[in-house]
């Protein structure tokens, strides 16, 4: 990822208080950065629905332009389409590496989402 996103999640950081859709993006930050060398940020854990726009939103003020999920829940199509009505097109199915302390680097499902 580069600077400009660092910057907008590290300022986040130092926010006291934001909302729980910001929360969520700022996590899976936190995640991509501390289990994966993806330049793409990894969501492993998608909002709920109330959430989901203001983490679209915090997202795309972040400078990003498109994220793996890599979420199985079973709100996980609900989501999908949530997604799609906020204007996030579907890339495609694809891989994401996470990183494990207890073991080799693992492939895992994902499906990239651009931001538009």
């Amino acid at each position: 990822m580069n600077e400009k996103i660092r910057n907008y999640f590290e300022s986040l950081e130092r926010n006291e208080k934001f909302s729980h859709g910001a929360g969520y993006a700022y996590r899976a930050y936190l995640d991509t950065c501390n289990n994966s060398n993806s330049e793409e940020l990894i969501v492993n854990d998608l909002p709920f629905e109330d959430d989901m726009s203001d983490f679209v939103e915090t997202l795309r003020s972040a400078g990003l332009t498109t994220v793996l999920i890599t979420d199985a829940s079973t709100a996980l199509l609900r989501n999908l389409h949530q997604l799609d009505e906020l204007g996030c097109r579907f890339d495609g199915l694809c891989k994401a590496t996470r990183n494990y302390a207890w073991g080799a680097p693992e492939e895992i499902p994902a499906i990239r989402i651009r931001l538009n």
